[in-house]
């Protein structure tokens, strides 16, 4: 059984670069992610925004979209 509590998608990166780029394309789709964790993530947490991500973004890895489903998400 799945005792993980909370679900967030994480993006990690050591380039600064390429992690501002990805943070602020996904501001301007309205997806609202952290701000730098460690100075090397970003991460979605919140559900509203996890599903924007699923419906404007989503994943084609069907390990992450049996996930999603898992967590009731909308895809």
């Amino acid at each position: 059984m799945n005792k993980q509590s909370s679900i967030q998608i994480a993006f990690t990166a050591y380039n600064r670069k390429l992690l501002e780029d990805v943070r602020n394309s996904l501001i301007s789709l309205e997806i609202y992610p952290s701000r730098f964790i460690n100075g090397k993530e970003i991460r979605i947490t919140k559900r509203s925004e996890l599903t924007k991500f699923l419906k404007q973004i989503g994943f084609s890895n069907p390990k992450h979209l049996n996930k999603a489903k898992m967590w009731n998400l909308a895809l």
